[in-house]
């Protein structure tokens, strides 16, 4: 059916509009439409215009293709959701001329939000830019050949925005990707996402090159999460941190109740990144020791190790050691201190080696004897290249006394995973002999003990890394000498001193918490090396107080202020 006219939107006190004007008999007639009638009524009016919409309608694509209504009920859902950062950097891109020849790239683990951004910036687009955008989804199989021919048959027909999402599907991305910025990006706008982060990093390196804009999604600072999903709660971006999921929260639904998943979840966003990378990487000639790695079937049982080591140290020693949980060891440590004699009773009766034993398999973890490749000072280099590369860790600097000397140590982001494999190890605990006959409130207190012990030195990374995010030109470290340490550090160096912190997960007060910041030979030997200490304090869950001289701080707050 002939269809002529245009549509037309308008705004009035908040609220949209849409009406299809035409001429009928010599007169123009105007009706009101609903917004999903608007958008299947603008993208048939204009490619029928121009002579495409029969050929665009009944063509059979290679990919999964989505244009006119069909793509509307896509991004129709995502239209509430409110808007990570990022929406507005695609926006610059879609809308400047300067970015002719050049891709915008999304990349970042599972579940940080990609699609729902490609969704969101199409929702976003005008009208007319609208009936001239398709959304493509690769399937794993595909070659280029298959997307070229489909790019190709857009680009002949009218279509002009095009959003390619989980590209990195494809085994040879890395070698062809500046096809999509050489010969398409030269034809409109292309916007690429995937979850192999790495194919990406690689392919900018050689294919890309600088003909490439990049935004990552995996680092999402507390600020972000809470604003997005309009949650205020430290604990819950502890336990779920590092997804922008919209099925509710709870992205780690199924991980927090059955651990296999988070095997997965290690194996598919992190692990998988790398294998496939490694595969495609000039036909897998680099990087040779994790290729040999990974022949053997060993590289998940590395990279556990690193994920499960609290400190997350790239030492030597992490991987060649004989595997100790640090999450068991601090728990039967904390028991140890307590005055009830049942729970000393505890730490002594715990069965370290039948945990341990239950965690490695669970884990997939081997031990040195029984690992058939060596591993080396190259192939801790190399895994941990990769895992910068893929923006899953951060670097904290350690300076400590007398030497001053700044070591490297290695924070892992995604959240919900680290706090995940604690909760296993909870699990294997509270089946242990000695503890499944306790009493139900002996249970629940251990439980406790061990959760806030780890969200403790979580919420110590996460206040270190985000600081040191939102301060590039500051410098923020930790501090340690024989007289005690400081948590954190942060630099004025413009103005010539120091803020020093103490970083507590826990909602009370307590003058004891400052210990080490009121330390007066602390304090001095830091002053002759650093800077004069202005503000000393204690970042916690509580409300904002003065004790003693020193700055009792909501630690959401405070991350919230500095993300500003």
């Amino acid at each position: 059916m002939d269809i002529k006219g245009n549509i037309y939107k308008k705004t009035l006190k908040g609220k949209t509009y849409y009406s299809h004007q035409y001429r009928e008999n010599g007169k123009m007639v105007t009706k009101n439409v609903s917004e999903i009638e608007a958008y299947r009524l603008s993208f048939l009016i204009a490619h029928q215009n121009e002579g495409n919409y029969e050929t665009l309608i009944e063509h059979r694509f290679n990919s999964q293709v989505e244009i006119g209504a069909s793509l509307f009920s896509l991004i129709e859902k995502t239209r509430a959701f409110r808007a990570r950062d990022a929406l507005q950097e695609i926006g610059r891109y879609l809308s400047d001329d300067r970015t002719y020849g050049r891709v915008l790239v999304l990349y970042g683990l599972r579940r940080s939000g990609k699609t729902t951004l490609m969704m969101q910036a199409i929702a976003g687009l005008s009208l007319s830019d609208f009936t001239h955008t398709a959304y493509v989804k690769v399937g794993k199989g595909e070659d280029y050949l298959q997307l070229n021919e489909d790019l190709d048959f857009l680009f002949t027909h009218g279509i002009n925005h095009v959003f390619i999402d989980e590209i990195t599907l494809m085994d040879d991305f890395i070698s062809v990707a500046s096809v999509y910025s050489d010969i398409y990006a030269m034809k409109g706008k292309v916007v690429l996402s995937g979850t192999d982060s790495l194919g990406f990093v690689l392919s900018s390196r050689q294919e890309l090159y600088d003909r490439a804009i990049f935004l990552h999604t995996s680092m999402i600072p507390y600020a972000e999460w809470s604003r997005v999903l309009g949650i205020d709660s430290i604990d819950a971006y502890i336990e779920y941190g590092g997804s922008m999921s919209y099925e509710g929260i709870d992205y780690n639904k199924e991980i927090k109740n059955d651990f296999g998943t988070i095997n997965e979840y290690v194996d598919t966003a992190i692990a998988h990144n790398i294998i496939h990378s490694l595969r495609n990487y000039d036909e897998g000639s680099r990087f040779v020791s994790l290729m040999e790695l990974d022949r053997r079937g060993e590289l998940v049982n590395v990279i556990n190790r690193i994920v499960e080591d609290t400190n997350h140290r790239f030492a030597i020693d992490t991987i060649l050691r004989d595997f100790k949980s640090r999450d068991l060891g601090s728990l039967r440590q904390l028991l140890q201190k307590e005055k009830e004699q049942s729970l000393r009773d505890v730490a002594r009766e715990i069965d370290v080696d039948q945990v341990t034993a239950s965690l490695m398999k669970a884990l997939d973890i081997i031990n040195q004897e029984k690992q058939t490749f060596p591993i080396s000072e190259a192939v801790l280099s190399e895994l941990e290249e990769y895992l910068r590369l893929l923006d899953v860790t951060r670097d904290i600097q350690v300076i400590s006394a007398p030497s001053f000397v700044t070591r490297i140590k290695s924070t892992f982001i995604p959240l919900g995973l680290r706090f995940a494999q604690a909760k296993e190890l909870l699990n294997i605990l509270l089946n242990q002999e000695a503890v499944s006959v306790l009493p139900a409130p002996i249970k629940s207190f251990i439980k406790a003990k061990l959760l806030s012990d780890v969200k403790g030195r979580m919420l110590e990374e996460i206040v270190l890394w985000q600081t040191a995010l939102a301060n590039p030109h500051g410098r923020c470290f930790q501090y340690s000498s024989s007289h005690g340490e400081y948590d954190m550090v942060l630099l004025d160096k413009e103005r010539g001193f120091a803020d020093i912190f103490e970083i507590k997960y826990s909602q009370t007060p307590i003058l004891e918490q400052a210990h080490f910041l009121l330390d007066s030979a602390l304090a001095s030997e830091f002053e002759a090396h650093f800077y004069p200490i202005r503000h000393r304090f204690v970042l916690y869950q509580g409300e904002d107080r003065e004790l003693e001289g020193v700055h009792y701080q909501n630690v959401g707050r405070y991350l919230k202020e500095i993300y500003k």
